[in-house]
This record gives structure tokens, sequence and C-alpha cells, in this order.
């Protein structure tokens, strides 16, 4: 994903305060600790794309947020008293423009390089890399800031 610098500073910031990344073996959704379906601990950081849904395990509604997420559009919640607050989501209409206009750019030069994110199982490093504009195989995340 695509996201402005005050918005790749603030994810910083949040993803610093994980001691572990644990992906979901569910969903595309990474933890700061271990964590089993249904109730989390309190102070729970969660990073997704899916919020407010039912499982086809039970009926009832899982990840629910302090406030409507845009369906698809990854965000972060804090985990208290039994409600995700949201405390930083994409700017998706950013991120598409960015992608719109990266890919006129690459077609004028070789490769573009920005810094990330890389988010995978267990680990979240801060790089410069190539410009890569289609997503990543397996369960790995990357935050592009341009």
């Amino acid at each position: 994903m695509f996201v402005n610098k005050k918005q790749f500073e603030d994810l910083k910031e949040i993803i610093k305060k994980f001691k572990v990344i644990n992906k979901s073996p569910f969903s595309e959704s990474f933890y700061d600790r271990e964590v089993d379906f249904g109730e989390k601990p309190e102070g729970t950081i969660r990073i997704s794309k899916h919020w407010n849904y039912k499982s086809s395990h039970d009926d009832e509604v899982h990840a629910v947020t302090d406030k409507v997420v845009q369906d698809d559009n990854w965000a972060v919640g804090v985990y208290k008293n039994g409600v995700y607050e949201i405390v930083w989501e994409l700017d998706k209409e950013y991120h598409i423009n960015t992608i719109r206009k990266l890919r006129k750019e690459v077609e004028e030069d070789d490769f573009i390089e920005y810094e990330a994110i890389y988010v995978s199982n267990n680990k979240a490093t801060i790089e410069k890399i190539e410009l890569n504009l289609f997503p990543i195989a397996g369960n790995d995340m990357i935050i592009r800031c341009y």
C-alpha cells in the first residue's frame, strides 16, 4: 500500500510498539502478540483490512471498531473494552492515485526507490526498496511511503 509521509511516520511509530508481529492463521491480520480466535487481551494492536465481520464459525461480529472502517481498507486498531479503537487508516484514494502516477513514471524510468515498512510474520523492517506495483505473494505486506 502507498501512504503519504505523515501516515508513514505515524505507522512507523505504531509498529515500533510491537515486540513481535504475529500473523493471524485465519486472515490477512497482524497482531502485536499471540492471540486466539475470539476475545483479545486489552491493549492488543491489530493491523488488518477487514473489520466488523461475521465468521463462518459463529454468528458473532468480530473485530468490532469504534468507527466505520471502509471494507477492504487497511487500518490499525487498539483493543480497549471489547472494541478496537481505530488509530490509523489507509487513505485509499491517495493509494490508488499514487499507483496511477507511479505507473506513468515507471514507463519513463527504470525504477523508483522509496522508503517502505516490510511486514512479515514475526518482524517489521524499514528499508529503501525499488518500486514494485504488484501485490506480494504469501502472508507479507509492504507499506510504501511516496
